[in-house]
């Protein structure tokens, strides 16, 4: 409900055209929120953390999708 208030916001009150997240692949819970509101995969980065490697997905979702 959250994730969908703030999909709502951006959209409707920011107008933006575009929401991205960035998830920690074994983070299968966050992808399944992602992808339940509609959010693809579309590419990838990498987080640098205590002096740690961290990969990240990024997913996004696009005005009227």
């Amino acid at each position: 409900e959250a994730a969908r208030a703030c999909l709502e916001y951006a959209f409707g009150e920011l107008a933006l055209e575009t929401v991205c997240c960035s998830i920690r692949p074994e983070n299968v819970a966050s992808i399944r929120v992602a992808e339940r509101l509609g959010m693809t995969p579309c590419g990838s980065h990498t987080v640098i953390y205590n002096e740690k490697e961290m990969p990240h997905l990024i997913y996004e979702l696009k005005t009227g999708n």
